[in-house]
């Protein structure tokens, strides 16, 4: 998403998207290959699944393993940053694309991708306006569902290129870099924070719908219609939006030099 500026990374993400430079002479291209490396045999393959149903040549994407499967989001192609999701049956090789429901994620690269049991948490990446997410996306493979938690405690601010990675029973986010300069395409922060999360909060709960009370702010007026009194109120509408309960940032303190 931002690179350093030393000799050996001199391409910034948005040069991503140019086949050649001229001056210099090199070439870019996009990939849509899979390598897979076997440590048991520390040799490495390059099978080809079957392109019906794949992702398009891409970028900055975060894939994990659910399983045998593989869950890929987002990145950037030629086109414009991503917010699809596809899986990749290890054992047919075919890649699946299948019906979801509750609000997908914002079209981002450079985020984190996390399996916690048959769930796949995306936070953080850059999205289509150069801006840094904060948000916290659960995708539950079982019911094909996107939720949005309820996020507590001490939150991360928005960023990219971290890392989120599961230790025991803990989510662990660590470090990023946001605030991109428009001329210079170089992110103006670096982050060596840490925090962490419970996993069986992540794994807990499910959608519910909101109610009346939960949503009053957001539902037109309950009363009767002043033209008309003895007619019934409306009940209030509620917006097609999964909720689940709380998950708990917890920011940690690591001895020594970060």
């Amino acid at each position: 998403e931002c690179w350093d500026t030393e000799e050996e990374s001199t391409m910034s993400e948005d040069e991503e998207d140019e086949e050649e430079d001229g001056g210099q002479g090199a070439k870019f291209t996009w990939y849509d290959d899979l390598y897979i490396f076997d440590t048991e045999t520390n040799t490495w393959e390059n099978p080809e699944p079957i392109k019906l149903g794949a992702p398009s040549p891409r970028a900055a994407h975060a894939l994990c393993a659910v399983g045998k499967k593989l869950v890929i989001f987002g990145g950037r192609d030629r086109e414009a940053r991503k917010n699809d999701l596809y899986v990749l049956d290890t054992e047919t090789m075919k890649w699946q694309q299948f019906a979801r429901t509750g609000q997908q994620p914002e079209p981002r690269s450079f985020h984190t991708a996390t399996a916690v049991g048959h769930r796949v948490v995306i936070t953080g990446g850059r999205g289509v306006q150069d801006q840094h997410f904060a948000d916290f996306n659960i995708f539950d493979t079982k019911t094909r569902e996107w939720l949005q938690p309820a996020v507590h405690g001490t939150k991360p601010a928005p960023r990219g290129m971290h890392t989120a990675t599961v230790v025991a029973d803990q989510l662990v986010l660590f470090g990023g870099s946001s605030d991109v300069d428009p001329e210079t395409m170089q992110c103006q922060k670096r982050y060596a924070d840490l925090f962490y999360a419970r996993t069986e909060e992540v794994l807990s709960g499910k959608s519910i719908q909101l109610t009346v009370v939960e949503n009053k702010e957001n539902s037109p007026a309950t009363s009767a219609p002043k033209d008309n009194p003895s007619q019934p109120p409306k009940p209030p509408t509620c917006p097609d939006q999964p909720r689940r309960q709380l998950t708990a940032w917890e920011s940690g303190e690591v001895p020594g030099m970060v």
